[in-house]
């Protein structure tokens, strides 16, 4: 990732979803980019469904709702 966003990508390859990323950013807008992500340990090889939630502004100690 580049400076400005942290991820993680939790990987259950037995679980009903094999892999989830989660995106933040520290910044108090949202940003735009795109990112590669290398699936290998989550099992799937062919497909992956991608989901995206809006993120919840987080400024100053509060989120943003």
């Amino acid at each position: 990732m580049r400076r400005g966003s942290d991820a993680i990508l939790h990987v259950d390859p037995a679980g009903d979803t094999e892999g989830m990323l989660v995106i933040c950013t520290p910044l108090s807008q949202g940003i735009k980019r795109d990112i590669r992500v290398n699936l290998y340990h989550t099992g799937l090889k062919d497909r992956a469904t991608v989901n995206s939630t809006v993120f919840v502004p987080y400024v100053q100690g509060h989120y943003l709702i």
